[in-house]
């Protein structure tokens, strides 16, 4: 199409100025967007930032074709000046695109569910990790790229010395994703860092609320691990999943009570039928 031309033709010129002379028949959104984009790319990020809010400032009407990719875009560009003076203002846009998304507007490129993972960056930056955590754990609902963010995040924790770990995972959301980390890594991390896992393991379970928040993922790895004497302490913790009875019929087998054993095994296929099954209503992420 015509438009599609010029818009090629802004994104070709060798400067700002150029772009908008060029692209002075287009509707305003898409010479706005697409000069911006020429600033970007020549690292102009205070022009670039000018030609958004242009784009913003908009009647309504007027740039419904990009107004998520300028929300986004902004964030972006403010980040690359200056993250610690833009980064309440960038969350304020980010907020904003996800809910102008909820509420219809049109997002074919899904920047509201990268926006998700940029929220979280951000969240880190500024040490918080329970923020971070959820962020990311929204974002994996959408995008496999919220699920490899946890995972590195989970990485990244296994890897910090006890001391700096600690104080983290007295916070729940932290604690919970270590927990489901150690859960579903096991093969891995029993084959190829035993003394890893063995550590992680004793750190969360040094102080009583980790253990019992987090009870069913830390049994599951005592049980493989071959820690009963475990699996057995935190029996009268674990939830109401299909991974929590199948390890209360393992017990129960060990103890020798077959009925009770059989009656476990029941539970657990009933919800595996009925229900999904997640360790921790806050991360429903399997790692």
């Amino acid at each position: 199409s015509d438009q599609a031309k010029l818009v090629q033709q802004m994104r070709q010129s060798s400067t700002v100025q150029q772009a908008l002379s060029v692209g002075e028949a287009l509707p305003a959104e898409l010479g706005f967007y697409t000069a911006a984009a020429v600033a970007f790319a020549q690292k102009d990020y205070q022009q670039a930032a000018v030609l958004f809010r242009q784009l913003l400032a908009l009647p309504l009407e007027q740039q419904q074709q990009r107004r998520s990719w300028a929300l986004y875009s902004l964030g972006r560009v403010l980040l690359q000046q200056n993250v610690t003076e833009h980064s309440a203002e960038v969350s304020a846009l980010y907020h904003q695109l996800q809910q102008e998304v909820a509420a219809g507007l049109p997002d074919p490129l899904q920047l509201a569910v990268a926006s998700l993972g940029e929220q979280a960056k951000l969240a880190k930056q500024q040490g918080d990790w329970a923020g971070a955590i959820g962020l990311y754990a929204a974002q994996s609902r959408w995008s496999e790229s919220g699920r490899a963010s946890l995972l590195l995040l989970s990485k990244e924790l296994a890897a910090m010395p006890d001391q700096q770990l600690m104080p983290l995972v007295q916070t729940p959301a932290v604690a919970a994703l270590l927990s489901r980390y150690l859960m579903t890594q096991f093969s891995a991390l029993s084959y190829l860092q035993p003394e890893q896992l063995e550590r992680l393991l004793a750190v969360l379970n040094q102080l009583p609320d980790i253990q019992l928040k987090n009870a069913t993922p830390l049994a599951t790895v005592a049980y493989q691990q071959g820690q009963f004497a475990l699996v057995k302490q935190l029996l009268p913790h674990l939830d109401q999943s299909s991974q929590a009875w199948w390890l209360q019929a393992k017990m129960a087998l060990k103890a020798g009570d077959t009925a009770k054993a059989a009656e476990f095994y029941a539970k657990a296929s009933n919800c595996l039928l009925y229900t999904s099954d997640a360790a921790d209503d806050s991360i429903r992420v399997d790692l």
